[in-house]
């Protein structure tokens, strides 16, 4: 008899009829569909019925000294008092019932198993993903997240070993008891093995049979009695989750490698919205049986990584555990490893600069420390786990490998295990134990790879040696060619005990400061040509790299744009780089714009190179002659004057890069000069800026035209500020549309930024219902849905997530018309992960974001139905009388939903239902619902129906005229101080 033994498979000697008919007769089976095709099945042998009262006797016989399958996942282990005569006997015990339920089977099942187990168990599977609740091979690890509340439940598969290299797999109902009697009973999870007696004989208890697995989870669901180890209360079936994928959405392609635990493959993902993406395929061997180490190794790997979102660490799309082999689907990272690119430059004779060596140790640096910040202990920080986004553009490093990570802020081995010796800290050597220090200590080994063009750490010495010396204090010495600052800082705060090591934070910025923040490709290097000082004739290489060091400092001292520059219409300000790459479009483009230093402000030169990518060039300043230079070739008392001399002698703006500047790239329109803009009284403000009103040239005509001015207030955040700079170039985008919010332009040449756009003297939605609670019509509440109905569903079809519709980002213009605006939180990707919800406004998030922290053009159509909530309750905060914390865990753990007030229309109140569905994929797009209120509006509208369209010269203020001379009555303001985007008084 075979081993695969505890799944319900289909008797081989049934007919197809018999089969068919049997599904029939179970398609009016509750809350589950049928997972396997059961024959038609008379009332239950008394044969079976004897065979089940035997096997009960010898079950309550056992039950003071046996512990079935069926029990709570965290049960406490025996005493250690139980005699070796005691275990003996409760082995054959467990051996005598197997055997018993073995011989139950039916004679046609005997015959039906001669036929291959891998056959039938791939026919039985094929069934079990039919259920959305089947979650494959979910190991026990995964229950804790997954199922969170009574009543909760799953299926999945699990192996159990039974000796000699012998294993089988059972289906495992894993669940939550609904009335646990303590509270933290109330959290623990019980896995039920869903047991067969014969073809069409299931069990979880065995006082209860059913004919099929329907009937068994329909059972469970109305079961109302008390919850005992015996017997249990389903509730809330748990879906599969955002992160699970099924084979069939995978496409794989080549391989990119193979390993003792499987192999990589390149291929594609289909995703929950039908887009298709390049992914990474790591998949186990092919096997009988799929042990469950390996299934806890690859899922630990995975959960780790699930919800990281960053540029420096690989991400994952999710996982395929349905069947075999399991995959993890992570980002295609095209360049190879960090280790592979060194020694292949080396090999190539084109040794990377120590400006690119520092940017690749500073970019692991960002991503390590982003792991610390999440909990994460890498545990295997080497050039071998950093891969490369590409090999020619911007080497963006990216962290990978999490198979040995483990929770922080410590994790002591308790299990031995094959560890790279020659990157592990002396603490870890000696103690066995990792911690976020050990990871900064393994980041330094891996900058002396990165100096060291890919040679191995330790290289003369055997890991045995290596051990002996690392744990006596001895620590490696950083490569001759490091510029002295590295070594000195690599030396000092991270080969040193672990009480006065760096962190991975204060490494970064070091990092970045020594490579000029990220912001130049020349700034650590010399140029090639320049004169060597006696000292650097002496002491060579290391002298040239402190050389190096010395001249930039004294280049970013220089805070002064030269005036020439100002007047220039190739200077863009303080555009971030992003804007600068995206505004150069052929090969030789290049502007000026000014960039943050750890000294000052430094002028960049931006330049498209040839064939593809960028270089961003700092502007040196030779103090004492007041001489500015981008190569020390060309040097002139002008930066336009330097400028023209690349130009018309055809000179590289640098040696090293050997870029040529062709075209200068001029000042979008959006780009407006702070002198353009004319600041007049406060209307707004919040936590990290404000709002002015204000008039503004028209770059077309030379009008003012009324606007409105967001600002930065001084003491904002860096992460502030870039919020800024996101919103400024997100609303830019061809988001032009009459209920969307229009952007003017940026003031990005001096400080404080500025953000002009259309003024909405009318203010807030939200203010506007709570100022007007009562009085606003039915009508015009159906105005205001459909109008920002329609704003959404022209960002939809843009590809924007908002990631923050609400009554209070919705403005009124002067004929109270819808505006969405705030888009500090915006983005143009379909799907969005953010690890971060503390800051966010929880009672409008959907439960995928509350859950999994995962935005998308479907949470934003959630939150649009709490929007019309909003409206047709006059402006009352969504879930009255309830916590930011109730309202969450009512919608998560009970699917609670608001009703809408009696005033609302069953046509609204339908719309909001299909938004409000807890499946992502079953709300309808906002195009759908915008298109059925127009028609729903424009049948009860007076005619003629109101459109309001808006034009970028149209003042949009009662009291202003498009004709309003140059030279206004009001006087300017001064600069306002820094501050960043508008939240308003926010609920958060």
């Amino acid at each position: 008899m075979t081993q695969l033994n505890s799944f319900p498979f289909v008797s081989r000697t049934k007919t197809k009829d018999k089969m068919e008919s049997r599904e029939l007769s179970n398609k009016n089976a509750e809350f589950v569909p049928s997972v396997y095709l059961a024959p038609t099945s008379p009332p239950k042998s008394q044969s079976n019925k004897n065979k089940i009262k035997k096997i009960k006797k010898k079950e309550n016989s056992d039950k003071t000294t046996d512990k079935t399958e069926n029990s709570i996942t965290d049960l406490s282990t025996e005493g250690d008092t139980i005699s070796t005569g005691m275990k003996k006997k409760r082995r054959k015990k467990r051996k005598k019932r197997r055997r018993s339920l073995h011989r139950s089977k039916s004679v046609t099942e005997e015959k039906g198993e001669n036929k291959p187990e891998k056959e039938d168990f791939e026919m039985f599977e094929k069934k079990l993903r039919d259920l959305d609740f089947y979650h494959g091979f979910l190991p026990r690890e995964d229950l804790q997240s997954t199922l969170q509340n009574p009543g909760d439940y799953l299926l999945r598969v699990s192996e159990v070993h039974e000796g000699e290299g012998k294993v089988k797999r059972e289906l495992i109902l894993s669940l939550i008891p609904i009335d646990g009697k303590e509270e933290d009973d109330k959290k623990k999870c019980r896995n039920v093995v869903i047991k067969r007696v014969s073809s069409n004989m299931f069990f979880c208890e065995t006082s209860r049979t059913f004919e099929t697995i329907n009937e068994l989870l329909a059972y469970y669901k109305k079961n109302s009695g008390t919850c005992s180890t015996a017997t249990f209360q389903l509730k809330n079936p748990i879906l599969i989750q955002p992160w699970e994928f099924m084979h069939s959405d995978v496409t794989i392609g080549k391989v990119l490698g193979e390993g003792a635990f499987g192999k990589v493959c390149a291929g594609t993902l289909k995703l929950k919205d039908g887009e298709r993406v390049e992914v990474a395929i790591k998949m186990t061997k092919v096997s009988a049986f799929l042990s469950k180490m390996k299934i806890k190794e690859m899922m630990n790997e995975a959960r780790f990584i699930r919800n990281f979102n960053h540029k420096n660490v690989v991400r994952l799309y999710g996982v395929a555990h349905d069947k075999q082999p399991l995959y993890i689907l992570l980002e295609l990272v095209k360049g190879g490893s960090l280790q592979d690119y060194l020694k292949e430059c080396k090999a190539k004779g084109n040794a990377l600069s120590n400006q690119d060596k520092i940017k690749l140790c500073a970019g692991a640096a960002r991503g390590i420390e982003y792991l610390h910040n999440n909990n994460c202990i890498h545990r295997d920080i080497a050039a071998r786990n950093c891969l490369l986004s590409d090999k020619d553009k911007s080497r963006e490093v990216k962290i990978t490998d999490f198979g040995l990570s483990r929770s922080g802020p410590s994790y002591r081995m308790k299990t031995s295990c094959k560890l790279p010796v020659k990157w592990l800290a002396p603490e870890t050597i000696s103690t066995f134990t990792f911690s976020y220090a050990t990871d900064v200590y393994s980041w330094g080994i891996t900058c002396y790879e990165v100096f060291a063009d890919g040679l191995e750490p330790f290289d003369q010495i055997t890991n045995a040696q290596c051990k002996t010396e690392i744990a006596a204090g001895k620590f490696l010495q950083m490569p001759a060619n490091a510029p002295d600052a590295i070594k000195k800082y690599i030396s000092e705060m991270i080969f040193v005990e672990a009480s006065r090591r760096a962190t991975m934070l204060e490494a970064a910025v070091e990092f970045e400061k020594f490579s000029g923040m990220c912001d130049s490709e020349d700034t650590m290097e010399a140029p090639k040509d320049a004169p060597l000082s006696q000292k650097e004739q002496e002491t060579g290489r290391e002298a040239m790299s402190q050389r190096a060091l010395s001249v930039h400092k004294d280049v970013t001292s220089s805070n002064m744009i030269p005036p020439d520059v100002k007047a220039s219409k190739f200077y863009h300000g303080a555009v971030p780089r992003v804007d600068a790459e995206e505004s150069l479009r052929a090969p030789g483009d290049f502007l000026l714009r000014k960039a943050e230093s750890k000294d000052g402000v430094v002028l960049v030169i931006s330049v498209r190179k040839e064939p593809t990518g960028f270089t961003h060039i700092p502007l040196n300043v030779e103090k004492d002659l007041k001489t500015y230079y981008f190569d020390i070739s060309v040097k002139d008392t002008s930066v336009i004057e330097v400028i023209n001399a690349h130009l018309s002698r055809n000179v590289p703006i640098s040696t090293r890069s050997g870029v040529l500047i062709r075209k200068p790239v001029f000042r979008s329109t959006w780009i407006l000069r702070h002198e353009d803009v004319i600041i007049n009284k406060k209307i707004g403000s919040g936590a990290f800026g404000e709002v002015f009103l204000a008039r503004m040239v028209d770059p077309t005509s030379e009008y003012l035209l009324d606007c409105a001015v967001k600002t930065m207030k001084q003491e904002a955040s860096t992460d502030a500020k870039l919020r800024f700079h996101k919103e400024a170039r997100m609303m830019r985008k061809n988001y032009k549309h009459n209920h969307v919010v229009m952007i003017f332009g940026v003031a990005t040449l001096n400080s404080p930024l500025l953000i002009v756009m259309e003024l909405c003297p009318n203010g807030s939605l939200i203010s506007y219902l709570r100022k007007n609670k009562g009085k606003v019509s039915l009508l015009e509440k159906l105005r205001f849905i459909y109008e920002t109905a329609s704003g959404l569903s022209h960002l939809e079809k843009m590809n924007c997530v908002h990631r923050d519709v609400a009554a209070r980002n919705c403005l009124l213009s002067a004929k109270n018309a819808i505006k969405i605006s705030d888009f500090g939180l915006a983005d143009d990707r379909r799907l969005v992960i953010d690890t971060f919800l503390d800051k966010l406004p929880i009672k409008w998030l959907a439960p995928e974001i509350m859950q999994e922290k995962m935005y998308s053009l479907k949470s934003d159509i959630w939150a649009y139905g709490i929007t019309v909530w909003e409206i047709f309750a006059d402006g009352d905060e969504p879930y009255p009388g309830l916590s930011n914390v109730q309202a969450r865990a009512k919608i998560v753990a009970q699917d609670y939903r608001m009703k809408l007030p009696a005033e609302a229309p069953p046509e609204i109140v339908q719309i909001v239902e299909t938004c409000w569905d807890k499946n992502p994929d079953k709300r309808k797009t906002m195009t759908v619902h915008s298109n059925a209120l127009q028609i729903y509006y424009e049948a009860r509208a007076p005619p003629p129906f109101p459109i309001t369209p808006v034009t970028a010269n149209a003042s949009t203020s009662p009291g202003s005229t498009p004709g309003t001379p140059l030279l206004s009555s009001t006087p300017p303001t001064p600069c306002l101080p820094m501050s960043t985007d508008m939240q308003g008084n926010q609920p958060y």
